[in-house]
């Protein structure tokens, strides 16, 4: 084996990301980098034990779920209910394309303000 001294680097080798990081800091770490990964200790003392769960065996640490693919349950409100009749049309999470901005007065000086800018100013 050859010291480490004596190994040429070889930019060409490495990965786009590792060019990339090469290019930024002028060297790549000498380690694997690893990937930040969260599981749940649950599901993943299930796995290890090689038992499933109800769901059925559940993969730690590969897929994660993407805010589209998470099932959303909605129950129709009962017609004898008290509200409105539009209330099965559109779902609870879905934000009002109605809505508007509303002028608010904060941006406004008030009296009690400019009097005391007036005594500052008069005192300096």
């Amino acid at each position: 084996m050859e010291p480490e001294a004596n190994k040429k680097f070889d930019p060409e080798l490495l990965s786009e990301s590792e060019r990339r990081i090469f290019q930024i800091y002028g060297r790549v770490r000498g380690g694997q980098m690893k990937e930040r990964k969260y599981f749940d200790s649950g599901d993943f003392a299930l796995s290890a034990a090689g038992r499933e769960t109800d769901n059925g065996a559940i993969k730690t640490g590969v897929d994660y779920p993407r805010r589209e693919s998470i099932s959303r349950p909605h129950a129709p409100v009962p017609k004898s209910s008290n509200v409105n009749d539009d209330a099965n049309e559109k779902p609870h999470d879905q934000t009002r394309g109605d809505a508007e901005m509303v002028d608010t007065p904060l941006h406004q000086h008030t009296e009690s303000n400019e009097k005391t800018k007036r005594i500052y100013e008069s005192t300096t």
